[in-house]
């Protein structure tokens, strides 16, 4: 609710209690991570950036805010991809056999919900500088929102770009984990639970297709790409 740009301004406020709470135990959490810096031989994402802030490359509350966009960002976007996965599977039987007998296809089939169902659909940027962008003047200081979403079905990028493609030789220019010095920390993690959850559902079913009594809805969101509601019928 707090990315949709369609909730209340009580719910806001709920929300960000909520926020200050997670703040409060991640925060506790990093500190313990600080005091074992040096005795540990830990790797992962809280150590790094325990080393981080000891290096004096980042602040401890951007070391924080790091870790609350990732918690909040990956319970979002992960559960958003793996939803889009389902339908797009209950929509297509021929789809569904053919990685069920070749399941090494799942990840780049993965990679091609990513690029069509952008779990977020774009980002929000601040411009350091004027500048020109499809004919436009921007100011500086301007904000812009970068449609992923958009640029994925790019004609000039991907052919057939409203189609899945599993031999699509350009499938890792998608921009849905984003790019550059921005590119999603989380993204290794939420590929690996899609393709986790994508497997296990395969070989547990012989078919899925969608409940036509309950049609598919969608979040109402100018951000995020969020199923409200999948019915499926299993076999």
């Amino acid at each position: 609710d707090i990315l949709a740009g369609t909730t209340t301004v009580e719910r806001m406020i709920e929300l960000g209690a909520a926020t200050a709470a997670m703040r409060g135990y991640l925060q506790a959490h990093f500190e313990c991570a600080q005091r074992r810096a040096g005795s540990s031989v830990r790797s992962d994402v809280m150590a790094e950036l325990a080393a981080g802030v000891s290096q004096g490359v980042i602040s401890a509350d951007d070391a924080v805010a790091i870790m609350i966009v990732l918690v909040g960002a990956a319970g979002e976007s992960t559960s958003s991809l793996v939803g889009s996965a389902i339908r797009l599977l209950a929509q297509d039987a021929a789809l569904q056999q053919r990685l069920r007998e070749q399941p090494a296809l799942i990840a780049r089939f993965v990679e091609e919900v990513v690029r069509l169902e952008s779990p977020f659909k774009g980002h929000y940027r601040a411009l350091l500088n004027a500048t020109r962008l499809g004919g436009v003047d921007l100011p500086r200081s301007a904000r812009v929102f970068l449609l992923w979403a958009a640029a994925n079905r790019d004609p000039s990028v991907f052919v057939q770009p409203d189609q899945i493609d599993l031999q699509r030789d350009n499938w890792h220019e998608h921009l849905g984990f984003g790019h550059g010095i921005h590119f999603c920390i989380g993204a290794r993690l939420a590929r690996l639970e899609a393709r986790i959850i994508l497997e296990e559902l395969l070989q547990a079913t012989q078919g899925f297709t969608l409940d036509e009594t309950h049609p598919v809805a969608h979040v109402r969101s100018i951000f995020v790409r969020r199923l409200a509601r999948l019915h499926v019928h299993m076999t």
